[in-house]
Order: C-alpha cells, then structure tokens, then sequence
C-alpha cells in the first residue's frame, strides 16, 4: 500500500583527540529524528477520459508521499553535539531535509530529483562550518550532480540528480539519497533516505521501446471517465450502473476489489466471447447511433467475463464505446499500467446528474 520512506541515522566513526587542526578534545554527533508519516497520494481531481495531467505531489513537514510518477519527501530532526569524554551535550542544530523525485513514464533514461537541506540554529561553534554533501543511492541506476556544500545556517542548500536507469530490462529499485555533514572536531552525521522502489521497463506497445520509462509500482493509478464527456457518457454511465448493482464493487477505487490489466489478445477475446456473444443486439432506432456491446469489467482485464461470471454487458452508442477503450489504452501506457498491473475505475459523476432511462436490450446480462 504505502513504499518505504525513512531518515536513518548511520553511526559514524569515532573521533579522536587530535584529529582536529587544532588537537582539542573531539566529539561526537547523534541524530535525533521525527518520525515520518508514509502515505500514498489521494486520486488526482482531473478527468481520465480529457487527459489532464495530475500535478506533482506535495508532502507536509516530516511526510512521505508518492503517486505513480512522482514522490515527496519532508524530514526534520535535531543534531546534538556530545562531548566523547564526558557524555555532556555541548549544543544543537536543527535539520530539515526535503527530497522530491519526479520520473518519466516515457523515458527511463531522464528521472529528475532535488534534495534541500537546511541547517539552522547551531548553538555550538562548529556548527556553522557544517560541510553537507548528498549522494544518490541505488543499485541498477546511473546518477549525475549532487555534490558538497558550506550549509549556511538558515539558508537552504539545493542538491540536484539527473537518473538513468541503465539498460532495456525490467526491473525494480530502491532509489534514495546519502547526507553526509562534517564539522570540525565531531564525527560526521550520515543519514539515507530511502524513496522507495522504481520500476524501469521497456515493455512494446506501451512506449517507443527504445526508452521505456519508469514509474512507482506500489501506487495503484485510477482512470477517471466521466459521465459529462460527451465522447464516452453512455460507457460512464453504464460503468456507474455496472459498479453500483453488481456482486462486487469492481474497480470502485479503495473497495477492494481492483481491476487488472490484460494485454492478451486471446484472454480479451475469451471474455469478449462470454459477455457479448450470442447476446441479441436489440432494434435499432431511426436515426440513432449505431451500437455495439459493451462489458464491464472490461474484457481486457483479468476480471473479464471468462473468469468471472459478475459481469455486466449493455448494448450502447458504437462511438462511445470505442473512443473509451482508445483513451483508456492511451492512458494506461501513459502510466506504465502493464501485465497484470492493478487499477481503478472512477466514474466521475457532477452534482446532480441523471442517469438516462434503461436502454433496450440487455442490461447486467452476466448478473442475471
């Protein structure tokens, strides 16, 4: 449900008296962070069928979040300053770290991050000569930038990666960051972030295979249709209808029961044959649009008629019918959705919307 999202302190090396320029008593650094709440993004407010594009997620003081494409990440913790012969806390800084990665569903080859770190209100000396550097972290990927900066108290210091996920197979990785801070006269404070795993592929016929693109797995994307698009309402409504009589709840986002995805030519048209064939396509009215059947869910998912016998099949406008399974195939590749991969289903319905009256012919055929 959620992807890992931590600060952990490493322990660093002892100092030793004498490793300063100056040869004074050294110490040691402790870390001390608040804990970071782990939450999944909520369902973008945008129509699936219109093709917007969500916004990048945004996260709170000491939250990690993510969505299919894009994460957030937002620590806070205080660094203590010990005295390694006595014990005594001498003073303390506070430190904020924020990373936000942001990937391309198109190109696995152009994943973009920034970190920021802010050291502020060092009570000791030394803590004004703060030396930050952050460092990428993963084991498939190839990362540029980065690199070591004076932290200013007070001033935030801004780090920047440019990730390539090397290579044409799939696969999955954890990519996250290394803080390292020195100061004179204490050991180093090293902290990882942990962004949680990225999935890099170069699956055909979802991208041009040369470039793949990379996504969050953990997080299930929701296709909106809605019933006010006047290219796909009468597929938005009958998926309303589908959603709210039949046995289970499916694709209903957060119900539990989730759709996935089938790109098997063979399994669609197994489920195509149980729902749709042998149905008697009821009259046409003069001067109506030619109609063509209609099944949910959708004869390419594993939900399909041949596998599951909730089902419901509506015969409605041929137009409608096809651009929603055009559009929905478009997105689907525009999110890495593949084999098997998990999805919602939200029919976006405004305040105060009818349903049109029940259409001739079949309705809910496989519930009956």
């Amino acid at each position: 449900m959620v992807a890992a999202a931590l600060l952990i302190p490493l322990t660093g090396t002892p100092a030793h008296a004498g490793d300063d320029a100056g040869g004074s008593t050294s110490g040691r650094t402790e870390v001390k962070m608040t804990p970071v709440k782990k939450i999944t993004a909520g369902t973008p407010a945008n129509d699936g069928a219109a093709g917007a594009r969500p916004k990048d997620v945004a996260c709170a003081v000491n939250q990690f979040t993510f969505d299919r494409t894009t994460s957030c990440y937002s620590g806070t913790g205080t660094i203590q300053f010990i005295d390694a012969a006595t014990g005594k806390v001498n003073g303390t800084a506070q430190l904020a770290m924020t990373v936000n990665g942001k990937l391309d569903p198109r190109n696995r080859h152009k994943a973009d991050y920034t970190a920021k770190v802010t050291l502020s209100r060092p009570t000791v000396p030394e803590g004004w000569l703060g030396q930050g550097s952050v460092s990428f972290k993963c084991s498939t990927c190839r990362a540029t930038g980065g690199g070591s900066q004076l932290l200013t108290p007070g001033t935030a210091r801004t780090y920047t990666f440019s990730v390539d996920s090397v290579g044409e197979e799939l696969n999955t990785d954890d990519w996250g960051q290394h803080l390292n801070i020195t100061f004179p006269r204490y050991t180093p404070v090293n902290l990882e972030t942990i962004a949680g795993k990225v999935r890099c592929d170069n699956t055909p016929y979802v991208s041009p295979q040369k470039d793949g693109g990379c996504v969050f797995p953990q997080y299930t994307p929701t296709w909106q249709v809605s019933v006010s698009d006047s290219r796909v309402a009468e597929v938005a409504w009958h998926i309303d209808w589908a959603q709210r009589n039949l046995k289970h709840p499916w694709g209903v986002p957060h119900k539990g029961y989730p759709l996935h995805r089938t790109m098997d030519q063979e399994l669609q048209e197994a489920n195509r044959k149980v729902s749709c064939k042998g149905v008697p396509k009821p009259p046409a009215d003069p001067g109506a649009p030619e109609k063509s059947c209609d099944e949910y869910p959708y004869a390419a998912s594993y939900e399909g008629a041949s596998r599951n016998l909730d089902y419901s099949c509506q015969f409605l406008n041929a137009k409608h019918n096809s651009k929603e399974g055009s559009l929905k195939k478009a997105w689907q590749n525009s999110q890495r959705v593949l084999e098997e991969d998990a999805f919602w289903v939200e029919v976006v319905k405004p305040a105060g919307a009818v349903a049109p009256p029940r259409p001739r012919g079949p309705v809910g055929c496989g519930s009956s």
